[in-house]
């Protein structure tokens, strides 16, 4: 998932759809991801709108194993 969000903009806000359609270029089930992304803190969101939240939040990987 970090490798993922390597391309996000820290302090950009992004609307759902451009999240959604910024996703599908890496994978077809956006709503999966999106959802996992806000799971794992990698993203805050309020209403439909989708920010980055700082590494330091963010669920690590190992920790889930």
């Amino acid at each position: 998932m970090e490798h993922l969000i390597a391309d996000l903009e820290k302090g950009r806000t992004y609307s759902e759809k451009e999240l959604n359609d910024w996703i599908k270029g890496y994978h077809d089930d956006f709503a999966t991801i999106r959802r996992e992304l806000v799971m794992h803190q990698f993203m805050f969101r309020e209403k439909e709108t989708y920010e980055l939240n700082p590494p330091e939040l963010w669920t690590r990987w190992e920790a889930l194993s």
